[in-house]
């Protein structure tokens, strides 16, 4: 082709005439292209022509010339791309035209999506959008991976986080996902989102940008992202398992990144139950890892997709038990226990021991308790691990202490209940009790009701509209978690209490025996057991502190964050400094009739997550030194740290 013709092509171009573009890209491709037709096509990608679809503009002049431009403008990147490879010398020139048109390119790319316009068979509207957000986002991914000065303006432009949530969200007329995840090569959506989250600046902009759009996106996102992951395992006979495990990974790559870009979504998350759906569709890459031949790079991909899918189970702030009950209902205990056996680094086998004791912690909530009966692990896994001389002691601990709760569930009785009125007199357990909530609040239960108008008039007027704004925005510890926890420290104080006041009786000869109670600390598998002393010792004692005279000292925990339910506080003063005034003997045992009895009280610390923690006071009672202790209230507060509240109260907005 003549030099002539070029020129004229060009000429055209830079006066807009949109059949010359695609005469150029044509005739001359990316191996034609000058210095000065690519100035001339990024001429038109400039932000200031792009036209507000919303009002109509791009059916009027002079939007309409530049509309009529966008779809070869934005198809001659590719080319422009290609000749910047061909030719490195274009670098200089080329790069900083294609940066200062960032914004431009994303919105008018947005605006080729918008009419499903794709390249470069049809200059026009296509009937499949597919093919066009394919084209598109294999336009972008060359851009991106063209030169790093053109990724990192394209990863922090507010323009291409918004075409991202285009790319992802949209779907075709019969609600098709547009990502074919079984196709031969790797989906261009998933590919460039996966390139574009791994820029720091990008994965908070794209986070926030969805965060910020009201309660439907972040939702839609999540939702988006389960649907794939359950087209994906649906699929799985379709497809090789190195593709299986590598498209799994990126879609949990995807949901970890956007999380941690911004916590709020963690909650839409959560609400899609997006943990359990992973979990499946490792469990079933797991059952065909043990019936084929398995490469070294698929095992090293399934453990990092395991390894990055439990992390919320361990360093999750705020929805701990939520976190492993999907991921126990979802069979993932199964594969960790496997991978654990296969063994593996030494790091990567003490993320696996630490991800099954963050599980051990929250099995103290029989959400996930009741879900491990069910647990399905591969045969001779457990053989394996009993014997493992490195891993024996851990797997015999953890393996002992799943059991042992288990078994606590099981003993719990079926109609238990507890009332959050002190004086209940405690014989409505049976066919006349019934669980009462709080309509306003869902903060207490009673079991009938004169003990919700007992408790109303002492405590609960004085706080329910507090408590209704606390759960409203605060963390999900339900009835049922707090009615095992009671019966938890039960069953422990049980089991523990004779030993542990012959030790503290000869440890603190001076302390009264009515005058600590017992703090049961579920942060590791053990159970940690010690007093709270709740009036001075003597100065000369190794334990003597100045503060434990002070009457804050049983509200105030200077290990831990702040109270956030103060308005608790009254309930917990007439339970622990009853019991060093002795006015909860007279409560207690005059509410059960006992004639002679004993009354204690004991704390529990359950951990919710790194900064969360439930402490739940309860008193127990004994009728004679032959009986058990036995437990009907408690009272549960909690503390987390500030930046948690902070996010928390955005999170309720």
């Amino acid at each position: 082709m003549s030099s002539g013709r070029f020129r004229l092509l060009v000429s055209r171009i830079d006066s807009g005439d949109a059949p010359s573009i695609w005469n150029l890209l044509k005739e001359f491709g990316s191996r034609g292209l000058t210095l000065e037709a690519i100035s001339a096509l990024l001429k038109h990608l400039d932000i200031n022509l792009v036209p507000n679809i919303v009002t109509g503009e791009h059916t009027r002049e002079p939007h309409k010339t530049y509309a009529d431009r966008a779809l070869p403008c934005v198809t001659s990147l590719t080319d422009i791309a290609l000749a910047c490879r061909l030719h490195p010398s274009f670098k200089d020139a080329v790069v900083p035209q294609i940066v200062e048109k960032i914004d431009g390119i994303c919105l008018w790319t947005n605006y080729c999506l918008h009419f499903g316009l794709s390249f470069p068979e049809r200059p026009g509207p296509g009937e499949d959008f597919r093919k066009a957000y394919f084209a598109h986002s294999l336009m972008l991914l060359t851009l991106v991976e063209l030169y790093p000065e053109i990724s990192q303006a394209m990863f922090s432009s507010n323009a291409f986080a918004g075409l991202m949530i285009r790319l992802w969200m949209t779907q075709g007329k019969r609600r098709q996902e547009f990502m074919r995840l079984n196709d031969a090569k790797a989906c261009p959506i998933l590919s460039l989102m996966l390139s574009a989250l791994r820029n720091e600046t990008f994965s908070q902009l794209f986070a926030q940008r969805i965060a910020s759009r009201g309660s439907h996106l972040p939702d839609d996102f999540a939702r988006s992202v389960v649907a794939r992951t359950r087209q994906l395992f649906q699929s799985l006979s379709q497809v090789s398992l190195s593709k299986h495990v590598g498209s799994l990974g990126r879609l949990v790559h995807i949901a970890w990144m956007a999380r941690l870009a911004a916590p709020e979504l963690e909650r839409s998350f959560i609400k899609v139950k997006y943990m359990l759906e992973f979990g499946k569709a490792l469990h079933l890459v797991l059952a065909r890892v043990q019936t084929e031949s398995v490469s070294t790079e698929v095992m090293l991909s399934l453990r990092n997709t395991t390894m990055r899918l439990v992390e919320p189970g361990i360093n999750g702030r705020l929805y701990g038990p939520l976190i492993w009950r999907e991921l126990v209902e979802g069979d993932v205990y199964g594969v960790l226990l496997y991978l654990l056996a296969q063994g593996g680094s030494p790091g990567e086998v003490e993320f696996l021991k630490n991800a099954c004791g963050a599980m051990a912690t929250y099995t103290v909530y029989p959400c996930v308790l009741k879900r491990l009966d069910k647990a399905r692990i591969p045969d001779g896994v457990r053989e394996k691990l009993g014997e493992n001389r490195r891993l024996k002691d851990f797997w015999l601990d953890f393996d002992g202490t799943l059991q042992t709760r288990g078994e606590i569930l099981q003993e719990m009785p079926e109609g238990l209940s507890i009332c959050d009125n002190l004086r209940c007199p405690g014989d409505r357990l049976a066919e006349e009790a019934l669980v009462k909530q709080c309509s306003h609040c869902h903060t207490v239960t009673y079991c009938s009701k004169q003990c919700q108008k007992e408790d109303w008039v002492r405590y609960h007027r004085a706080e329910c509209r507090e408590a209704s704004l606390y759960h409203t925005h605060g963390i999900s510890y339900t009835h049922a978690m707090r009615r095992f926890h009671v019966y938890f420290i039960q069953w422990v104080y049980n089991a523990e209490w004779q030993d542990v006041r012959n030790t503290f009786a000869s440890s603190w000869p001076t302390l009264g025996l009515n005058e600590w109670f017992v703090l049961i600390q579920t942060n590791h598998i053990q159970i940690k057991i010690h007093p709270m002393h709740l009036s001075l010792l003597p100065e000369d004692s190794p334990d003597y502190r100045p503060e434990h005279g002070r009457e804050e000292v049983w509200w105030e925990r200077d290990f831990v964050d702040p109270f956030k339910q103060q308005y608790l506080k009254p309930r917990v003063k007439e339970i622990v400094w009853g019991l060093k005034c002795r006015t909860l003997r007279e409560t207690l045992l005059a509410r059960e009739g006992y004639e002679e009895g004993e009354i204690a009280v004991a704390e529990g610390v359950f951990h919710m997550g790194p900064d969360v923690h439930v402490f739940l006071t309860v008193p127990l009672t004994r009728a004679s030194a032959g009986a058990k202790w036995e437990a009907r209230h408690g009272v549960a507060r909690h503390s987390f740290s500030e930046d948690l509240a902070e996010a928390n109260r955005r999170a309720g907005q």
